[in-house]
């Protein structure tokens, strides 16, 4: 019995091997798309909606605009772009690394309290504040500029009242922890996380997308669709404004 088992076993092997290679061979050709952590919900369902339609998936990459671009631009095996800040396409582009690109929507600044019955109210901020990192993100760019022009933000660092953190979803995931007491975020934010937000109308960024030399065809259809009038709903959805 024993002999057998093992005479089995072996005629196996290279039938499960053939299948892990193949299993590998599929993973490793997935076309991949990067995407700014911030917005990554609303891509999540323009993804779905892609696949639904019949396009091929990609897998997708989260992560600050920032260091996503930095890993581009150190050979991070990526084919799209879908990012929140437009100095960081550009930063690309300049380096020769993004063939070619384009606004898919504009995204607004939003303070998002973690809880549905919180009071909004602009005029005063609650703190701590958890704000994404300026350095690499667009909604800490956004969220410090409009402090700036209150004249707040010199003033809330000195009395320890701002929470740098990574991302936008890492400033949400301060304020659930009690660390703030709300966050700057991407308008839309509390379709995902709950609670209630306050737009800042004025505080908008151009989201810039695009592909990457190495892009193939199912990015190309994938970044289509992006443009295309079956996404636009998508990300009026999430609170964007579509051109």
């Amino acid at each position: 019995m024993l002999r057998r088992s093992r005479s089995g076993l072996l005629r196996s092997a290279p039938v499960l091997l053939l299948c892990a290679l193949l299993c590998l061979a599929s993973s490793a050709s997935a076309e991949v798309v990067a995407v700014a952590a911030g917005i990554a919900p609303a891509v999540k369902e323009a993804m779905e909606a892609h696949v639904k339609g019949g396009g091929e998936p990609l897998e997708v990459v989260t992560g600050s605009c920032g260091v996503l671009a930095k890993q581009i631009a150190g050979g991070a095996p990526y084919q799209m772009i879908l990012l929140s800040e437009p100095k960081w396409p550009q930063w690309l582009e300049e380096k020769g690394l993004l063939k070619e690109s384009a606004a898919f929507a504009i995204g607004k600044l939003a303070f998002w309290w973690g809880k549905a019955d919180a009071m909004i109210d602009l005029n005063s901020i609650p703190s701590p504040l958890a704000v994404p990192d300026p350095k690499t993100t667009a909604y800490g760019v956004l969220g410090k500029h409009y402090l700036e022009k209150r004249g707040l933000w010199e003033e809330m660092n000195r009395k320890g009242a701002i929470l740098i953190v990574a991302n936008a979803p890492a400033a949400v995931v301060a304020v659930k922890s009690g660390s703030a007491k709300a966050a700057c975020v991407p308008v839309g934010t509390e379709i995902k996380a709950g609670g209630t937000s306050a737009v800042v109308p004025e505080e908008t960024t151009p989201m810039i997308g695009g592909l990457l030399a190495s892009a193939g065809p199912a990015s190309r259809t994938f970044w289509n669709f992006c443009l295309s009038s079956e996404a636009a709903p998508i990300w009026r959805k999430w609170g964007y404004d579509v051109r």
